[in-house]
């Protein structure tokens, strides 16, 4: 108790003990139920969940459907006008409430290559885009996803900018069955448990199959956000994360032992990466969120 005295101003540690939160995610850190992360990563986590609380309740009030055409919706938010699939409202402000914070960061550079997985509707692919990416590959294999993208990026798929590749990332060619969620277009997985579930088979493949097919020059910039397939995706993508030791954002939040499997799998590749993670707090606990990865 001294250290974290010591290293935090009076008037500062008196404001967050009177904070609910901070006092739970006190007693998830003394109690081991923080995971991988530390005390200055659980503050930041706190901090960033009453930013995306703020930023998704901002973008709600900002933001209305426009038009419908049969299972899609077009929302018109401060962040431009994106189809999404009906039922998925609040999924898309959540997501762009995540972009507003840079959920995956700020390391998108002019002329990048970029692997977008996990595209959903596409609010990474439009800020990697504004990021000056020189192209992006927009990977999602859930066919209301990709209708969705087919309509949001028209004008940057005609242009060579964005490229949609309709299928998962794995560690093998395979075909799976997909569960959809009704009510999150977001969340739609090949691994996790979803109730009420729809179920359609969809083809696999593997980043390293993915690059050679489309004989990608380079790959600058992975994102990740994959539903708990990321472990299994980063086992497909050996080459060319070995030959191209692209930064990445790798979501760590979706299985239990992510954290620690998916910077020890990089790590067998590419022991040079510098790894760092944020952490969120999210439905009373602290979790581990994204782990970035970058060559010093």
């Amino acid at each position: 108790m001294l250290a974290f005295t010591a290293a935090i101003p009076l008037t500062l540690g008196w404001s967050l003990v009177r904070s609910h939160h901070t006092v739970l995610l006190l007693s998830h850190y003394v109690g081991g139920r923080a995971g991988t992360c530390t005390l200055a990563q659980s503050f930041e986590g706190e901090a960033l969940f009453r930013v995306q609380t703020q930023n998704r309740e901002e973008l709600a009030a900002a933001s209305r459907v426009i038009r419908r055409d049969g299972n899609y919706q077009l929302w018109s938010t401060p962040q431009g006008e994106y189809w999404v699939p009906r039922g998925s409202d609040n999924a898309v402000l959540y997501d762009l409430g995540e972009q507003q914070r840079n959920i995956y960061g700020t390391n998108i550079r002019p002329g990048d290559v970029v692997l977008d997985c996990g595209a959903n509707v596409g609010v990474f692919t439009r800020k990697a885009l504004n990021a000056g990416a020189r192209e992006i590959v927009a990977i999602e294999p859930a066919p209301e996803n990709l209708e969705c993208l087919r309509r949001n990026f028209r004008a940057e798929i005609a242009e060579g900018r964005v490229l949609i590749y309709p299928k998962g990332v794995w560690d093998k060619d395979d075909v799976l069955k997909l569960a959809i969620d009704p009510a999150n277009s977001a969340a739609d997985t090949f691994v996790r448990i979803i109730r009420n579930a729809q179920y359609v088979e969809v083809p696999l493949t593997t980043i390293d199959q993915m690059a050679a097919e489309l004989q990608l020059p380079r790959v600058d910039f992975v994102k990740m956000d994959i539903e708990g397939a990321e472990q299994r995706a980063i086992r497909g993508a050996r080459k060319t994360i070995a030959l191209y030791r692209p930064r990445m954002a790798l979501c760590i939040y979706h299985l239990k032992d992510d954290p620690t499997m998916v910077p020890r799998l990089v790590s067998e590749i590419v022991p040079e990466y510098r790894f760092r993670q944020t952490c969120l707090f999210a439905s009373d606990r602290m979790q581990p969120e994204v782990a970035f990865f970058e060559i010093p």
